[in-house]
C-alpha cells in the first residue's frame, strides 16, 4: 500500500450510513464515483425541507460558507453532521 492511503472506505470516513437522509451541495460531477461502499437505501435530498443526518457542502468561497453554514444547520436532525470541503 502506498504511503498516505487509508484502507478505510469513503462512506465510513464520512459517516454515511444505510437509511440516512442526506444532501450534497456543489459536489463534483463524479462525486458518487469516488465511493466503493455507498450504503444502500440512502435518500438524497435536493431540497431544503426535511431534516437530514448528513450534509456535504462544497465551497470555494469563505463568504458563501459563512452565509450558508448557519442556514444548513437548520436542516439537520439533532444528532447529525455537516462536512465542508
Amino acid at each position: 500500500m502506498a504511503a498516505g492511503y487509508s484502507v478505510t472506505t469513503l462512506a465510513k470516513k464520512l459517516g454515511i450510513k444505510k437509511g440516512f437522509r442526506i444532501r450534497i451541495i456543489n459536489a463534483l460531477e463524479h462525486y458518487f464515483q469516488l465511493f466503493s461502499d455507498f450504503p444502500e437505501d440512502v435518500h438524497i435530498s435536493n431540497g431544503k425541507t426535511g431534516h437530514k443526518q448528513f450534509i456535504h457542502f462544497f465551497s470555494k468561497d469563505l463568504k458563501v460558507l459563512n452565509t450558508q453554514l448557519p442556514i444548513l444547520k437548520d436542516e439537520l436532525e439533532q444528532v447529525s453532521m455537516i462536512w465542508v470541503s
